[in-house]
C-alpha cells in the first residue's frame, strides 16, 4: 500500500507539530460504509484495539487473497527496523515517477529505523502490524489529527498505511484500514489521511472505502508535488 500522511519525508510528524494546510473549500462528505473485513477476537490485550480487533486471523482472507495465516498485532519497541524496511520498499515501489528520487531515498534505512523507534515510544496512537509467518507484510499508524485546522479531540488521522510491494492487491490494505477505522470509531467523529494527488491507485482505494477529498492540500517536502487530504465521517 501507499503512504498517506506523515511529514514531508513520509514519516509521522512529531507530537505537537503543525504543517500548513490550505482550506480549499467544502466538498460533499462520503457516506459511512461497513468495514470491509472483520477480525477475529483473541486472548490478551492489544493497546488501542477493541476486543474484536485483536485478531489472530482474518475472516474472509481466502476470498480476498489475504493469507489465512495473516495475524494482526500492535507494534512495540523493537519493531522499528522491520517497519522502516517495509516503509522504504513501499515508497520506492509506489512513488517512483511521482516524487523526486532524492526524496524517496532520504532518509536512509538506518535513520528511518531510528525515527520509527522514537515514534513507537512517543506515539499518540497505535501502529497496527499485519504479519504472515512472523514476517511483516503491512502496517498502519493511526493517531489524533495533528492538522492545525482540525480538532484533535474529534478527528483521527491515518498517518501511514503501507503494504509490502509483493503483497498488494490482495486485501491486506483493507484489513489495516478496517482496523484503524475501528480504533477511530471508538474515539473520534472523523477520520482523515493525506495522499499524493497523482497517486491514482491509492486515491481509488480510499474512495472505494468511502473517503473523499475535503479540499485541503499542501506540498510534499517543498517540492512541486501536491498531497491532498481525504476525510471520512465515522
Amino acid at each position: 500500500m501507499l503512504l498517506h500522511g506523515g511529514d514531508a519525508r513520509g514519516f509521522p510528524r512529531p507530537p505537537g507539530r503543525r504543517d500548513g494546510v490550505g482550506d480549499g473549500g467544502r466538498v460533499p462528505q462520503p457516506q459511512r460504509r461497513p468495514l470491509p473485513i472483520p477480525v477475529r477476537a483473541t486472548r490478551g490485550a492489544a493497546a488501542g484495539l477493541r476486543a474484536d480487533d485483536r485478531g489472530e486471523g482474518v475472516r474472509g482472507g481466502a476470498r480476498r487473497g489475504v493469507s489465512p495465516a495473516a495475524k494482526l498485532r500492535t507494534a512495540g519497541p523493537g519493531d522499528g527496523a522491520a517497519i522502516a524496511a517495509l516503509h522504504l520498499a513501499s515508497q520506492r515501489a509506489a512513488y517512483r515517477g511521482i516524487v523526486p528520487a532524492a526524496l524517496i531515498e532520504h532518509p536512509d534505512l538506518a535513520e528511518r529505523t531510528r525515527d520509527w523507534e522514537e515514534t513507537l515510544v512517543a506515539a499518540a496512537g497505535p501502529t497496527f502490524l499485519l504479519e504472515d509467518g512472523g514476517r511483516l507484510i503491512g502496517f498502519c499508524y493511526a493517531r489524533p489529527s495533528p492538522d492545525a485546522d482540525l480538532d484533535s479531540h474529534t478527528t483521527a488521522e491515518i498517518s501511514n498505511l503501507h503494504v509490502s510491494p509483493t503483497r498488494r492487491g490482495r486485501g491486506h490494505g483493507s484489513v489495516l484500514f478496517a482496523t484503524a477505522r475501528r480504533w477511530a470509531e471508538a474515539r473520534f467523529r472523523d477520520l482523515t489521511l493525506w495522499v499524493l494527488e497523482e497517486n491514482r491507485p491509492a486515491r481509488g482505494f480510499y474512495e472505494k472505502l468511502g473517503m473523499a477529498p475535503d479540499g485541503a492540500a499542501r506540498t510534499y517536502h517543498g517540492s512541486d508535488v501536491r498531497v491532498i487530504r481525504y476525510r471520512l465521517i465515522l
